[in-house]
């Protein structure tokens, strides 16, 4: 499941909640999603904070990503997001992004989402 990979992975910041769905198999995540970790802090390998995220994220995902809903700063960050999560992302995907630099709405099709 890409969320346990993702928790592992530290990837989820700031977890509001990571549970089942009453639906078997689905998964429900809220909080930020890592696009740049920070640097190592330490010698465990603990990391200082992202220094880029997903804000405010909504994900549905059981052996895919179902849904995705969340907000960037800057849209020359959804290359990263892209680069990052895509191979996760469920042929039948439903995603919603917030831009903040960006004041007109518009539709992109990345590998068919």
């Amino acid at each position: 499941m890409p969320l346990e990979k993702y928790k592992a992975d530290g990837l989820l910041f700031n977890q509001n909640f990571l549970d089942p769905t009453s639906s078997e198999g689905l998964m429900a995540y809220r909080g930020e999603l890592v696009l740049v970790q920070g640097e190592i802090a330490d010698d465990k390998g603990h990391h200082k904070p992202p220094v880029s995220v997903l804000r405010g994220v909504v994900l549905l995902a059981d052996d895919k990503i179902r849904l995705l809903i969340g907000a960037l700063d800057d849209i020359a960050e959804l290359p990263l997001l892209i680069e990052k999560y895509q191979a996760d992302f469920a042929d039948d995907m439903k995603a919603v992004m917030y831009v903040v630099n960006i004041d007109v709405a518009a539709q992109v099709d990345v590998g068919g989402v």
